[in-house]
């Protein structure tokens, strides 16, 4: 409900304004967006989470690098902090291919590490420990009736 404005000081024309004269209302800031201003707000802010996205992908690539010196890092950086769109717009221009195959490489080696995490965590099946219980009682590293005990245990997992 859009406020009425006062005619005289003090004395509003069918105001819904609280009484208490124009001192109580002044204190108040109305404003309203219009549809556009919303738009244009959404549309501002999806450029800056963009923008940000774009910054902090190029700084984590930038020090993922193995093959790129130190000074050249910090050569890029400072160029980042003083010229941040251009020299985004430059990084991604001349170093996107290599972007891409950082972050194939990476994840790569991740998945590689986690699978090889899982299986020696898992453990051994039952024919392994088996197969290895009957090398050590070849060795004589183990008796026949310790040999029976490691099979039944492994067995009954």
């Amino acid at each position: 409900m859009p406020l009425t404005r006062l005619t005289k000081v003090g004395a509003a024309a069918a105001s819904p304004l609280p009484a208490g004269g124009p001192s109580s209302v002044s204190s108040r800031k109305w404003c309203y967006m219009s549809f556009l201003d919303v738009l244009w707000a959404m549309l501002v802010g999806f450029a800056l989470v963009a923008y940000l996205m774009i910054m902090f992908s190029v700084i984590v690539d930038l020090f993922r690098d193995d093959s790129t010196s130190g000074w050249l890092k910090a050569v890029w950086v400072v160029c980042l902090i003083l010229f941040p769109l251009l020299t985004s717009l430059v990084y991604l221009i001349a170093r996107g291919n290599g972007m891409a195959a950082r972050s194939a490489a990476t994840s790569k080696k991740v998945e590689e590490q986690t699978e090889e995490y899982i299986r020696s965590v898992a453990g051994s099946g039952p024919a392994a420990e088996i197969a290895h219980a009957h090398r050590l009682l070849e060795q004589g590293a183990i008796s026949e009736s310790e040999y029976e005990a490691l099979k039944a245990r492994a067995i009954a997992v």
